[in-house]
């Protein structure tokens, strides 16, 4: 379970907004990262996106903290 690790950071496979998925009890890693780190995370992506053009392009990796989680950085990269 990656959101149980206690690493320096954990990959998301993100969407192309990195605002996590919006499907409840959805099984992808995205949720279940997203469930964990808690809203902050969400946040954080939400004022990561303002500065940048959308959608987010593939492969490109970006950073923040992994605050509830035991990871203590998640880096989000849109996968397809």
């Amino acid at each position: 379970d990656i959101t149980r690790l206690a690493v320096k950071a954990i990959v998301n496979a993100a969407n192309e907004q990195l605002l996590g998925c919006f499907l409840p009890n959805h099984k992808c890693i995205d949720n279940a990262i997203h469930t964990f780190a808690g809203i902050e995370l969400r946040m954080a992506c939400a004022r990561m996106t303002e500065y940048m053009d959308m959608p987010e392009k593939t492969g490109v990796a970006r950073m923040t903290y992994g605050f509830n989680l035991p990871a203590s950085h998640v880096i989000p990269i849109v996968c397809c």
